[in-house]
């Protein structure tokens, strides 16, 4: 599969984030910053 048609498969106009996908995200960015922080803990 060409990568054009995989763009054109998302379209972000119908894209819907509830508050629930915003909740995830949130989590996800916020584990990511915590596990950064641990990798720069000297041992």
């Amino acid at each position: 599969m060409e990568m054009d048609a995989q763009v054109e498969f998302l379209n972000t106009a119908t894209v819907r984030i509830t508050p629930k996908i915003l909740s995830l995200i949130a989590e996800i960015d916020e584990f990511k910053g915590a596990w950064r922080a641990i990798g720069r803990i000297a041992p």
